[in-house]
């Protein structure tokens, strides 16, 4: 038999599972951490479409539970954005999401609310949609660097719902990580 078709007919038929029941399936290796059933079920839902065997799910999910995430600070940087821009950006990054869910102390940053992926894409995207260079811009030079620092690797799901699921103290504290490293 053909290992990689096993995986291939596997991963098809994770992703026709209903999400209670992949995540029922997925909580052994989802044990880094006790979380409650609707969060397991929210991280399982970002990678269902990428899996091919429920193992799969430790290694792609493992930076939600860690404590501190180890990568090297070249990672947070956005094509040709300098070591300085970026770290302007995350301390801008930084003072946008401290406002979400709170009152907001300038006219600029009114976001009432919870920490949602919603609430996060419209404080975020209208600064992403200015970001770069003025001839050019380009909403990599704000939302790479967030995604890199909110899991620590090249390829991940989205930042916004990576910073919905870790909560507001924990991707707050990832991006003042974050800026450390630079």
């Amino acid at each position: 038999f053909n290992p990689k078709r096993l995986d291939w007919i596997n991963g098809l038929y994770i992703r026709h599972m209903r999400l209670d029941e992949l995540t029922a399936l997925c909580a052994p290796y989802l044990t880094q951490s006790r979380i409650d059933f609707e969060k397991q079920k929210a991280i399982v839902g970002l990678y269902q479409e990428r899996l091919r065997k429920l193992a799969d799910i430790a290694d792609l999910a493992d930076f939600f539970f860690a404590d501190r995430l180890q990568y090297d600070g070249e990672l947070l940087i956005w094509k040709d954005a300098t070591r300085a821009q970026t770290k302007q950006i995350l301390e801008r990054l930084y003072t946008l999401l401290s406002g979400v869910g709170e009152p907001a102390p300038t006219p600029t940053l009114v976001v009432r609310g919870g920490w949602s992926k919603e609430k996060l894409e419209q404080v975020i995207m209208p600064e992403a949609e200015k970001a770069g260079p003025a001839e050019k811009p380009n909403r990599g030079y704000i939302l790479w660097p967030m995604r890199a620092a909110l899991s620590g690797k090249k390829a991940s799901p989205g930042p916004f719902e990576i910073a919905e699921i870790l909560g507001k103290e924990k991707a707050l504290q990832r991006i003042q990580d974050a800026k450390k490293k630079l």
